[in-house]
């Protein structure tokens, strides 16, 4: 074949030949590249999240504004929701949390993925499981029981991953205290409006100052604490957009077309 294609190298039939050969490899490899990256709108930590993940992540999240806001829903209030950048996070988050159970070796087996999905009471009927009704409450949600038993894996694996997180952290009872007391402190503030015109030469004496506190002290002899503020009212400038996730653990996102 070689040595035929050597003796005719110059002819018309062998460069139509070699032309084709050409174009099938840079389209087939440019088509491969292309398909590839549309197929995956982020990576963290070199795992991949797949277009399909995150428009059903999407679709979930406007069902369930659906649900809540009914008629009350516009483009305006939907818009403020900002559905696509939580739907990101919620796929990235996951993925952090998939990651991390798999480097302390947890995993849900198949018995306890099967007796979590036959307490959920949306598919009982009579109070125990009903599989046609399973299967009628996912086609209702456009999701398949493969999927969804794919994302309770998920969901039950993070529910283990928080216990153990949570279960080796202890607090003193110190600790506790100090959080309630910040938790349900009050603060009495005594404010007046002035016009700041009409003081602008005036220069505050500190002994004057402490003259006045000490004539304030309480019967336990004890100053109020006071803290003074200047406060003027101006208008906000629009500030740009932060990005919303912290780029720091290998996260690395892909734009995304707005429609889904």
């Amino acid at each position: 074949m070689l040595d035929f294609m050597r003796k005719h190298a110059g002819t018309w039939m062998i460069k139509v030949l070699l032309f084709a050969i050409v174009v099938v490899f840079i389209f087939w490899g440019v088509g491969s590249w292309t398909s590839e990256q549309q197929g995956v709108v982020a990576t963290v930590n070199g795992e991949a999240i797949s277009l399909e993940a995150y428009r059903q992540s999407y679709n979930q999240l406007l069902d369930q504004v659906r649900q809540n806001f009914g008629a009350n829903l516009n483009d305006e209030l939907l818009k403020s929701l900002n559905l696509q950048t939580r739907a990101l996070d919620q796929l990235i988050d996951r993925a952090l949390l998939k990651q991390a159970a798999a480097r302390m070796k947890l995993e849900v087996n198949d018995d306890e993925l099967a007796q979590s999905v036959r307490r959920i009471p949306a598919f009982q009927s009579n109070g125990a499981f009903d599989r046609r009704r399973y299967q009628q409450v996912l086609s209702l949600n456009r999701m398949t029981p493969e999927t969804f038993e794919v994302s309770q894996r998920e969901n039950l694996l993070a529910t283990k991953l928080m216990k153990v997180i949570t279960g080796s952290s202890k607090v003193s009872d110190t600790e506790a205290e100090e959080w309630y007391k910040w938790d349900n402190a009050t603060v009495k503030i005594d404010f007046v409006c002035v016009d700041a015109d009409r003081y602008k030469n005036v220069s505050p004496q500190k002994r004057r100052s402490h003259s006045f506190l000490n004539a304030k002290k309480s019967p336990t002899g004890r100053s109020p604490r006071s803290k003074s503020a200047t406060c003027t009212s101006t208008r906000t400038p629009s500030l740009p957009q932060s990005p919303s996730r912290n780029r720091n653990c290998g996260i690395t996102t892909m734009p995304t077309s707005s429609a889904l």
